[in-house]
């Protein structure tokens, strides 16, 4: 089993237009995603098998991806046709492709696996963003597995540096999850966090996730609780990370978000109308991370030779299940 064995979110439905095709990249390998009709997507092998142009400049025509090269043309399946030798049989490997969510999906052909479930129950999606690293998976995963790093990255959240050492972290795991529960003094946020929850100067801050690797994803709860976690603030964060490896070295993050209000003040807690602030809000958080990551002075994925701290005891098991599970037993070169 390989990584395209499994579902993956490669880019924004708003990303894909009618009457041509874009280019993406997933686990080293180059599609192009075309729309053949209403409601429908298409995902071949980013190459045509005549003269191995780029499909992805092509553009659609008769519900086909035509070559901008020579004009031959491809179905959903990757059957082929060329206009001037009609009888010539050709075709590219082909995808499974499907919209939800908001984003478009692909993985291998044939391979029987149900999408990933998102749990919003009680909360009001506010979007989708996707963000392009120039860094290998498994450090982009170490990166969203650990909280010690709130207290001096983040503005919007995260652990008050000055009382970091006071944060509580719990790990748990299954065969196949990695759970982690973090708790500690919360730094002060910005001014519309600090409205829109009701900060207060005692709360805690807290962050549960959970990682999963069929695909590596998490789903994570960002939260404030007064320090015994008796009484929460009026607002509560959950981001569907998906982690999408394009090759060794470049990752990208798809986010998909959304909030609960305890505000009563029309449907959803009033928050609705202000979607878009908060989804802005995601955004310049995981570019944050963006730049952490992209400026790290070494990318050696091995864990050796780090100093690790209390916080990074899931790492290693981030890595091995992500190694058994999705890279197949290090089958994948580059794999740590």
């Amino acid at each position: 089993m390989g990584m395209l064995d499994f579902w993956h979110p490669v880019l924004r439905s708003q990303d894909l237009p009618r009457g041509r095709a874009v280019g993406v990249r997933v686990g080293g390998r180059a599609l192009a995603l075309f729309r053949p009709g209403p409601g429908q997507v298409g995902a071949l092998d980013d190459k045509c098998s005549h003269r191995r142009m780029k499909l992805s400049l092509g553009t659609v025509r008769d519900g086909r991806l035509a070559c901008p090269y020579h004009g031959w043309t491809f179905d959903c399946a990757g059957q082929g046709e060329s206009p001037s030798t009609p009888k010539l049989y050709a075709c590219v490997p082909s995808y499974d492709c499907r919209e939800a969510e908001g984003a478009v999906w692909v993985k291998a052909a044939g391979t029987d696996r149900p999408l990933p479930e998102f749990d919003f129950d009680g909360f009001i999606p506010v979007g989708l963003v996707i963000h392009r690293i120039r860094a290998p998976l498994q450090l982009v995963i170490d990166n969203f597995s650990e909280n010690e790093h709130t207290a001096v990255m983040h503005a919007d959240f995260g652990f008050d540096p000055a009382r970091s050492h006071e944060a509580v972290v719990r790990v748990e795991w299954t065969d196949r999850t990695v759970s982690v529960y973090n708790a500690g003094p919360a730094k002060r946020p910005p001014l519309f966090t600090r409205l829109i929850v009701r900060f207060r100067r005692r709360y805690h801050f807290r962050s549960d996730y959970t990682f999963h690797f069929d695909p590596p994803r998490s789903v994570v709860d960002h939260y404030w609780t007064e320090p015994d976690g008796s009484r929460e603030a009026m607002m509560r964060y959950r981001l569907f990370h998906f982690f999408v490896p394009e090759d060794e070295g470049v990752s990208r993050v798809a986010t998909f978000a959304g909030v609960r209000s305890r505000w009563p003040i029309g449907p959803g807690g009033g928050v609705r109308p202000f979607r878009w602030r908060m989804r802005r809000a995601v955004r310049t958080t995981l570019d944050e991370d963006v730049r952490l990551l992209e400026n790290l002075a070494d990318q050696n994925v091995e864990i050796e030779g780090m100093k690790l701290s209390r916080f990074d005891r899931v790492l290693s098991l981030t890595r091995e299940r992500m190694r058994r599970i999705y890279y197949e037993d290090g089958a994948v070169a580059g794999t740590a």
